[in-house]
């Protein structure tokens, strides 16, 4: 009697610690769920380094293209205003160029879920500025019959002037320029910037097939936030497309690094092996060519050999831009980073290989309290590091695979940088594994990485 007595005692003992146990593991999953703030190890030399960053899934496209949100690695495609986070969501239908999209806005406001505003049918992925006064800046192209041309229509300008309310809803808008097709007046692949007096900007490059300019030029548009007019100024007689600009502005100086993207043909990679510098300042156009590999051994059989990662102004005035090299003879994946900077007032250009691995595809630039920091990743891995120790600290997520990342450039009135990581590789799409996440670093963790 009595050993069964303390059998049933037994028992009842694993059932209670079974069930107490199985409660733990729902409070802490909840607890995941709703903060997913992790605590980190450092990849390098120093392992006592620890981070406590926000990370979570967010919605993305659900077809690699022709127009998911990934697209145009040199576009603003999230903000934050204080306490509020915008970015959009390209949701494409299918995957037929021939169909138009749907470009949806979302905010998120402090630790609150992500909630859905104003849509808008396009063809390509768009860009987001937010102003000082916390107004939302959206530019999207609007096509005028998609099924013949998904480029050809206007570039339309929306503002949302509450949005530091949290109204995403509300806007007005109006066009920048209609874009024909003969000859054609708009390049999709348009990079914007915001000066810190809220002077708008946004910048492309056209082809050479265009009688209203001499060979390939490069094109600025700008107007002070409130003004109805934009300007247009533009420089041309190039020998080779530049695209892909990325543009800094401050003082009505204009600043725009784009790279070579010769096309060769249907069925032919284009052209990647130069970077061109440009600057318009006092009424002149400048331009410096920061990269050639033209003439590199490998030239003639790797069309693509560069490519522009970031452009930025630091604190003191001085340029950064950086730029990758696919210049390994045996692997053509293999990368190297390169830092050129210049200082303000400055004619000279320093050039510094990064101490990164060759994995690395993309490093995004930002400053904060005055010292420089970048984030980084390769094929399945995230960091983040000073730019002088170069010391990479991984972030903890582990299922985004060949994304594109993108910042959100860090305002004086932010505690945070922001940054979203968007799938841009072909496979996951097709095999349903595709995730994009959003991240939220405080600034005060960047010191533990000096």
């Amino acid at each position: 009697m009595k050993r069964i007595f303390i059998l049933k005692v037994f028992l009842i003992a694993i059932i209670l610690f079974e069930l107490i146990f199985g409660i733990y593991l729902i409070f802490q999953e909840e607890i995941q769920k709703t903060s997913n703030t992790t605590s980190l190890d450092s990849v390098g030399v120093k392992k006592e380094k620890t981070l406590q960053i926000f990370y979570e899934k967010i919605p993305g496209s659900r077809f690699h293209g022709p127009d998911a949100t990934w697209w145009g690695y040199n576009q603003s495609k999230i903000v934050r205003f204080k306490d509020k986070v915008f970015m959009y969501v390209m949701d494409n239908k299918d995957s037929d160029i021939k169909t138009l999209s749907e470009l949806t806005l979302y905010k998120k406001e402090g630790n609150k879920a992500w909630e859905k505003g104003a849509k808008f049918l396009t063809s390509t992925p768009g860009n987001l500025l937010v102003d000082s006064k916390g107004g939302l800046h959206l530019f999207v192209i609007t096509p005028k019959n998609v099924a013949i041309n998904d480029t050809v229509g206007k570039l339309m300008y929306h503002y949302f002037p509450n949005a530091r309310t949290g109204d995403i809803t509300n806007y007005v808008n109006s066009t920048i320029l209609e874009n024909t097709d003969n000859p054609q007046t708009l390049n999709p692949r348009i990079g914007t910037t915001i000066s810190p007096d809220d002077q708008l900007v946004l910048s492309f490059g056209m082809t050479k097939f265009n009688p209203l300019y001499k060979e390939q030029s490069e094109h600025i548009y700008y107007k002070n936030r409130g003004s109805s007019n934009w300007s247009h100024i533009y420089t041309d007689g190039l020998l080779h497309d530049y695209y892909y600009p990325f543009v800094v502005a401050a003082n009505d100086v204009y600043h725009l690094l784009t790279v070579q993207d010769d096309f060769t043909g249907v069925g032919n990679p284009n052209i990647y092996q130069q970077i061109l510098y440009f600057e318009f300042s006092n009424d002149k156009w400048s331009q410096e060519l920061l990269v050639d590999l033209t003439s590199h051994t490998l030239a003639n059989n790797r069309p693509r050999m560069v490519e522009q990662d970031d452009l930025f102004i630091d604190s003191n005035g001085t340029i950064h831009a950086i730029y990758k090299e696919n210049t390994d003879s045996q692997n053509r994946f293999f990368t190297n980073h390169i830092h050129v900077s210049r200082d303000k007032n400055s004619k000279e250009w320093r050039r510094e290989k990064l101490n990164l691995p060759t994995s690395i595809n993309w490093v995004r630039l930002f400053e904060i309290d005055g010292v420089i920091y970048f984030f980084a990743n390769s094929w399945n891995k995230h960091y983040i590091a000073s730019l002088d120790s170069q010391n990479l600290v991984q972030l903890p997520i582990n299922d985004a695979i060949g994304v594109y990342p993108y910042v959100a450039f860090p305002k004086t009135n932010s505690e945070f940088v922001d940054i979203i990581l968007l799938a841009a590789d072909s496979e996951t799409f097709n095999k349903g594994t595709n995730v994009n996440y959003y991240l939220r670093i405080p600034k005060s963790e960047f010191k533990k990485v000096i």
